[in-house]
């Protein structure tokens, strides 16, 4: 943003996404869920 709002800016448009400050239980759990839930996948090593 700082960047953007000087004058000269090589950025002509910003959009912003802003989740908001609430996270509802269920998608606390749901995130939870997901992060114990890590896979392992194979590699080329």
């Amino acid at each position: 943003m700082r960047l953007a709002s000087r004058p000269n800016s090589p950025i002509r448009r910003l959009v912003l996404n802003d989740v908001g400050p609430f996270i509802s239980a269920e998608a606390l759990a749901a995130n939870s869920d997901r992060a114990a839930s890590i896979s392992v996948y194979a590699t080329e090593d």
